[in-house]
């Protein structure tokens, strides 16, 4: 009797993994993912561009989140580079555009690099994303298609990073 209920419970276990491979499966972001003005707030009171054209960036971060502190700092180094032939949004997951601005303030002191920040004022973008957690990155074609998702922090800076982002075809 007892070897039977090990089997059962078991056997219940199986079908609840597989429960769950499935639902997370289906719960992957749209082949094309895309946002609007109205969902993002600029922390520069910039408008959104138009980049139909252009490969883009779309990387949510946290103030709060120790793992996008951490990250920031190599991601900001690389940002010249990038801006070149990428357009990318930077989006703040904090509770408060204050929060998130008060973090920027503190890793870059100039704010030259604000026009890439961004609020997600209803959290409406990182649920189109599906966000899973943070820091999450998607780089997205030119026609909105997810190229790669990014889960967890990166070291920006690495050559294997930069040589994925210059290999990917230009404007």
């Amino acid at each position: 009797m007892n070897r039977l209920r090990g089997y059962l419970f078991f056997g219940f276990l199986a079908l609840c993994l597989i429960f769950l491979v499935i639902w997370n499966m289906s719960r992957r972001p749209h082949d094309n993912v895309s946002f609007t003005e109205g969902e993002l707030k600029s922390l520069a009171a910039a408008p959104l561009k138009n980049t139909s054209s252009r490969h883009r960036i779309v990387h949510f971060w946290a103030s709060w989140c120790s793992p996008c502190r951490q990250e920031m700092p190599s991601l900001l180094e690389v940002l010249p580079d990038l801006k070149e032939h990428y357009s990318i949004y930077l989006i703040s997951e904090d509770e408060s555009q204050d929060l998130a601005l008060q973090f920027i303030q503190q890793v870059d002191s100039n704010l030259e690099r604000l026009p890439y920040f961004y609020w997600d004022t209803k959290k409406n973008v990182a649920q189109s994303f599906q966000t899973q957690l943070l820091p999450e990155t998607f780089i997205l074609g030119p026609d909105d298609k997810i190229l790669r998702r990014i889960s967890g922090s990166m070291n920006w800076k690495e050559k294997k990073n930069l040589d994925y982002l210059k290999s990917l075809p230009r404007e």
